[in-house]
């Protein structure tokens, strides 16, 4: 079991109450204790896919039977909610990743740079009726680095491999950010069998750098080569594959009849003009998929990390259209 929101447990002192509260959303319920001295089980909320109970006052208890009930709570609270990493051996390759909750597959790809780390909140927060993957690819966080070329095709396969040897079985719901938007487009576009929706957060169109270059220039659009030159050695390898991998995916068969949602992030420190180039690509993006397209008033790039319930209610949309 894993507890996908908050949990608080106080302590009585001088007869004050004690509580707990959590979500369960990897077995789709919602708990509320509120344990008095000497008055029993007070609250109790459960929730069974869309329907939800109401509170209402539980019988006596005995003071026993209320301890136990509370460590239990408390040991689903710890034992639901595991978001630690783990490791499985891929192709002779460390690779580290976090599985949590349970239900249908949802694959969350980071961008450019990142592990899984940009995903904490959305694995901590959960979705109902969903296991949320996430993972370092190679030469990432605690992932071990990889001889293969780092273009899109490469971790698309290196991404497929994983979840075959972790037994996460398909169809998948691919969710990518920014440069991992273009690799989820591709995972959908050669194994259209094996994906059921997709969800893209500020995901980088694959001619978005080309459009850019011509209509601001490359100071707009691409980093300096100082930076690139400091890329750690993971970043830099697929940031030098990146134009293979917008090429790949705009020579791929095309993109299956799935439901989608594109996110948009709404704020930035970025000139007008690339907003508005930025906003009018999603635009574009969305109309490609067939996808409903929301912009996000105040969330950065990171929209997983700004406003992580905005994610969480895509992919709780998007499994919602899923036949």
């Amino acid at each position: 079991m894993r507890v996908s929101s908050s949990t608080t447990l106080t302590t009585p002192v001088s007869g004050d109450p004690v509580q707990l509260a959590a979500k369960l959303s990897c077995i789709d319920i919602d708990i509320g204790l509120d344990v008095k001295a000497n008055k029993g089980l007070w609250a109790w909320s459960y929730k069974r896919g869309v329907g939800r109970g109401a509170w209402h006052k539980a019988s006596m208890l005995s003071s026993t039977f209320r301890v136990t009930l509370l460590a239990l709570f408390t040991a689903f609270a710890n034992g639901c909610g595991d978001t630690s990493v783990r490791t499985a051996e891929v192709d002779g390759r460390s690779v580290a990743y976090a599985l949590t909750g349970t239900g249908r597959s949802v694959v969350l790809e980071s961008g450019l740079g990142d592990g899984l780390e940009p995903w904490q909140q959305v694995m901590a927060s959960g979705v109902p009726g969903a296991r949320l993957f996430a993972y370092d690819r190679a030469g990432y966080g605690q992932s071990t680095s990889s001889s293969s070329p780092r273009d899109g095709a490469h971790l698309v396969e290196e991404l497929r491999r994983t979840l075959q040897v972790i037994e996460l079985p398909p169809p998948y719901l691919l969710v990518g950010h920014s440069l991992g938007g273009q690799l989820v487009l591709l995972y959908a576009r050669l194994y259209p069998g094996e994906v059921s929706g997709i969800v893209l957060v500020d995901a980088r169109p694959p001619t978005f750098t080309d459009r850019c270059i011509a209509e601001l220039g490359k100071g707009e659009c691409v980093p300096p080569a100082s930076a690139v030159d400091q890329f750690p050695s993971a970043m830099r390898a697929e940031y030098d594959e990146a134009t293979a991998t917008a090429a790949q995916l705009l020579a791929a068969p095309p993109f299956p009849p799935v439901p989608g949602v594109v996110l948009s992030s709404g704020a930035g420190s970025d000139s007008a003009a690339f907003r508005d180039l930025w906003a009018y690509t999603q635009d574009e993006l969305a109309m490609e998929l067939l996808a409903s397209h929301i912009t996000i008033p105040g969330a950065s790039h990171y929209i997983q990390r700004d406003a992580s319930s905005d994610v969480v209610d895509a992919i709780t949309s998007v499994l919602a259209d899923v036949p």
